[in-house]
């Protein structure tokens, strides 16, 4: 007995592949995504272009979803995670051909890059749930918060060095080339996957009528949670450069969070156990607040480090036993035929609450354009997670939502 339950918590070889994955992933867009809002903010100067760019981004993710979900349910996680990764290569292939010019063509782009992000979650979503289980599955997004976190400490810096040692923009070209060139290397690991085929049908519709309400909770708390996300990701290192007016401090400000991260994911992962799951979701919950807070006072150096510092160190304290928690709710209910389309159900509530966050940011930004009233913004999108804790009924002793 004490063999089998060390078996579950060991994490399997597929699983390990995944994390390379993941890895590799990281250093990819960290390369490049990155500075891919800078990039067009060189161009255009507009904040509201760069709103409408990450808005299509996310209005094509959750309708990918459900693409890559049917075709998940028929074959496995990997064809998803495999054309993801093939449409992020021909993404920034089309970059490279297009250079200034692809500042012309957004809307498309930001659609382009939404169908990549969409295959290319939803795969890795289905496959963590695949091959990981009850026992390990906190170990493995620890593991997978730590190696990403590594893996990304590097990458915007390496990314800013490059860009502020070249003129004009031949600096973003090289690192989008190299972003092209890592993805190449990704869809070949991608081979070495090995999952079980199935051959379901595919129930969206009938998983979300028949959702229990403790995982509706989760759906809610997920929502309210990709307001903050929406904004947040694209705006602070466009806060950044703006400040500051460099790409190598982008590329500083992110290794510093880079590192606090990797040491709060490896802490997380020591300490994190399911009967301290509430507790370290209303931990992580305030403390993202109060670095959004931060920068009510004034946008500025100490305080783009400041929110940085307390992100990156309260950010694994909600995403692990959050993201923890929802999975197991799936696999404690006899949900796991329909675990694709639970998948599905919770990145469209991610989505569109990054759509209404990214909606709002918009119109905002064509009111006021002004960067200390976007302070006010930051703040009030920063609080909506908030809701998040309250929205989760209970967990009991075992870290199980009921």
């Amino acid at each position: 007995m004490q063999k089998a339950k060390k078996e579950r918590l060991r994490l399997q070889y597929d699983a390990k592949i995944l994390l390379i994955i993941a890895a590799l992933f990281t250093i990819a867009i960290g390369l490049s995504n990155t500075f891919v809002n800078v990039f067009i903010w060189r161009i255009k100067k507009d904040f509201a272009a760069i709103g409408v760019f990450n808005l299509f981004i996310h209005i094509a993710t959750p309708l990918t979803f459900i693409l890559a979900g049917f075709i998940s349910k028929k074959h496995d996680g990997t064809i998803a995670i495999r054309t993801g990764v093939i449409i992020h290569t021909i993404y920034f292939l089309t970059i490279l051909l297009f250079k200034e010019k692809a500042a012309e063509y957004l809307i498309p782009l930001g659609i382009f890059l939404g169908i990549a992000a969409g295959f290319y979650w939803l795969g890795f979503h289905v496959l963590s749930f695949d091959l990981t289980n009850d026992m390990n599955r906190d170990t493995f997004y620890s593991y997978n918060g730590l190696i990403n976190a590594l893996a990304g400490m590097f990458a915007p810096l390496t990314a800013g060095i490059i860009i502020s040692s070249m003129v004009q923009l031949r600096g973003y070209y090289l690192i989008f080339g190299l972003s092209f060139t890592i993805f190449l290397v990704i869809i070949y690991i991608s081979f070495l996957l090995h999952t079980h085929k199935t051959s379901n049908k595919f129930r969206l519709i009938d998983a979300i009528k028949t959702s229990s309400s403790s995982y509706n909770s989760i759906i809610i708390g997920t929502f309210f949670f990709g307001i903050r996300n929406g904004v947040i990701m694209f705006l602070i290192n466009l806060l950044i450069f703006i400040t500051l007016q460099s790409e190598l401090s982008i590329g500083k400000i992110t290794l510093l969070g880079a590192l606090i991260l990797a040491i709060s994911f490896q802490i997380t992962e020591k300490v994190m156990k399911p009967v301290r799951r509430k507790l370290f979701i209303w931990l992580g919950t305030i403390m993202m607040f109060i670095s959004v807070a931060v920068l009510i006072f004034e946008i500025n150096l100490q305080t783009l480090i400041i929110f940085t510092v307390i992100n990156s160190l309260f950010y694994p304290f909600f995403i692990v036993p959050f993201s923890a928690a929802g999975y197991n709710l799936i696999d404690s209910s006899n949900k796991s035929a329909e675990r694709i389309e639970y998948i599905i159900y919770k990145e469209l509530a991610l989505n569109v609450g990054r759509i209404i966050g990214i909606i709002v940011f918009v119109f905002f930004v064509n009111n006021k354009t002004s960067l200390s009233s976007l302070k006010y913004l930051l703040v009030i999108i920063g609080s909506v997670q908030l809701a998040v804790p309250l929205l989760i009924k209970s967990i009991n002793k075992d870290g199980q939502v009921i």
